[in-house]
């Protein structure tokens, strides 16, 4: 999701102000209202970490990697 799409979701452009509105970006962006998943997602772009795709999703879901949350790091990596 870019961010044009992202603000476009919102009436007339709006979300929230300052770090709550960033936070919102990423939460959509993870697809989760989790904030821990949000930063286990961080860290796996930062440190460059490989997941397996056929292992177990870290969010918990018990879906594959690959299924899960893989397309949303690879979209964030880009």
């Amino acid at each position: 999701m870019l961010l044009d799409d992202w603000l476009a979701s919102f009436f007339k452009g709006e979300c929230s102000h300052n770090f709550n509105g960033i936070i919102e970006f990423w939460k959509d962006l993870c697809r989760t209202k989790n904030i821990e998943i949000v930063f286990q997602s961080m860290e796996i772009i930062i440190k460059n970490i490989v997941i397996q795709p056929k292992s177990k999703c870290f969010c918990g879901s018990q879906k594959r990697y690959k299924f899960c949350h893989a397309p949303t790091i690879r979209d964030m990596k880009n």
